[in-house]
């Protein structure tokens, strides 16, 4: 069986580890925070609205 629930805060350091990880830049790849607070890549990780699937 699958249920959601919202993030708490342990939750957001992994999601954004894990957003970082995912975007495949083959080289000179810039740091994670650089790169995450891009406004075409922030709106994905500054929503109060995810859940997380447990």
């Amino acid at each position: 069986m699958l249920s959601f629930r919202k993030m708490d805060e342990n939750d957001y350091d992994f999601l954004m580890d894990m957003q970082y990880e995912s975007i495949h830049i083959l080289e000179n790849k810039p740091p994670k925070l650089e790169l995450l607070n891009d406004p075409h890549l922030k709106m994905y990780h500054e929503t109060t609205e995810l859940g997380i699937a447990v």
